[in-house]
C-alpha cells in the first residue's frame, strides 16, 4: 500500500522510534475496526474511515464477508476527493 509505505519511510527518516509508533498506531487502528466493525463513519457505500491515533492519517476500509479490506492509509493533508 503506497500511502502506508510512503508515510513509514517519511517517519523512519525522522526517527526509527516515530516510524515504529506509526506502524503500531495503524495496527491498533485495524484492531479497533475488527472489534467495532460498524462503528466508524461511512465515506461512500460500504467504505468507512477511522482516524489513526496520534497521526494525521485516516484508515479507509471496507468489509468483504468477514474480512476487512484496508483500501488506503490516507494522509489527511491531501485532497479528500482523492480518497
Amino acid at each position: 500500500m503506497a500511502d502506508l509505505e510512503e508515510a513509514d519511510r517519511h517517519y523512519a527518516s525522522l526517527s526509527l522510534r516515530v516510524s515504529t509508533r506509526f506502524m503500531e498506531a495503524v495496527e491498533e487502528c485495524i484492531g479497533y475496526v475488527l472489534q467495532f466493525r460498524g462503528g466508524f463513519p461511512v465515506v461512500r457505500g460500504a467504505i468507512r474511515q477511522v482516524p489513526v491515533k496520534d497521526f494525521p492519517f485516516l484508515l479507509i476500509h471496507t468489509w468483504v464477508e468477514q474480512e476487512i479490506i484496508v483500501l488506503r492509509v490516507f494522509p489527511m493533508a491531501k485532497d479528500p476527493a482523492g480518497r
